[in-house]
């Protein structure tokens, strides 16, 4: 981080002796556009995601035939008692371009690196839930053959993460780190709550969770006892749907499609111990699998 904040500060100071450099020696007469140019090249490196994927030979076979344009375009003589201008300004377009690039790889080095560090080393990881679609489908296959009950439930947490607050890709960070950690807190209960036989997967920012012969209600009340521990520890609030095999659907992506529609309807806190609103498979009709 103390090399981002120094290359930061490099780029701060280079602008600001590139707007008042002929002031500090009068012979240099750049284009006027060289300055604007340099200014939005910065912004664009550091804050534009297809940009910043580019790497700085790229940036810069790009970024000097749009100078030579404008130069045209302008008006601005290229060669002849100009051309010692043309090179300074090639050179300053350059030293821009790589201080801007070194910006924008060093924040998302640290975010990287900020987010490895926050994710926690588990003694067990959730499979993702791609490498472990076979496993689910057997476990509803079992299910139908022997007739048993079966329960699925998605699971991810409530977060506002508005990118549109973070005026700094300090915070940009600060927010990713937390949500990484988040989800390591959630991964690491859920897989210390649930048994041998139960299956836990992870896919873009949500968990799903199979339980073989469990029934809708004790799913129910092991999410709250999970929402508990999370937070009483973090203050995190779950937003949990729950669907069974063969009440509700027969098929595993026909479960988790259910669950998260559930998702949308409640969620853990919606309900207190007395008056339930989270009635999975309530009201509806069984689903003949079998």
């Amino acid at each position: 981080m103390l090399q981002v904040r120094f290359t930061l500060v490099s780029l701060i100071l280079w602008l600001g002796l590139l707007y008042n450099i002929e002031r500090l020696y009068e012979p240099i007469n750049l284009a006027s556009f060289v300055y604007v140019f340099c200014a939005v090249l910065s912004v664009l490196i550091i804050f534009t995601p297809k940009v910043r994927t580019l790497t700085l030979l790229e940036i810069t076979l790009i970024s000097l035939p749009v100078y030579g344009f404008f130069k045209w375009y302008f008006g601005y003589p290229f060669g002849g008692d100009n051309l010692r201008i043309t090179i300074t300004e090639c050179v300053v377009l350059g030293l821009t371009n790589y201080l801007a690039w070194k910006v924008s790889t060093g924040l998302d080095e640290f975010v990287q690196t900020a987010s490895e560090a926050a994710t926690l080393v588990l003694p067990k990881q959730p499979m993702a839930l791609q490498d472990g679609e076979s496993e689910l489908y057997e476990e509803v296959q079992r299910a139908r053959r022997f007739k048993r009950r079966l329960s699925l439930a998605t699971v991810t947490f409530r977060g506002e993460f508005s990118n549109e607050k973070m005026d700094l890709l300090v915070e940009r960070a600060k927010n990713e780190v937390v949500r990484k950690y988040l989800e390591s807190c959630v991964a690491k209960q859920l897989l210390a709550s649930t048994g041998s036989g139960d299956l836990v997967a992870y896919q873009e920012g949500q968990f799903v969770v199979m339980f073989p012969e469990t029934s809708s209600d004790e799913v129910m009340l092991w999410m709250r006892s999970v929402e508990e521990e999370l937070y009483a520890d973090l203050g995190i609030q779950l937003r949990v749907g729950i669907a069974s095999f063969p009440d509700q659907e027969c098929t595993l992506t026909g479960l988790i499609a259910q669950a998260e529609s559930e998702m949308a309807l409640f969620s853990m806190d919606d309900a207190d111990d007395s008056d339930s609103s989270i009635q999975a498979g309530g009201g509806v009709s069984p689903v003949d699998c079998f």
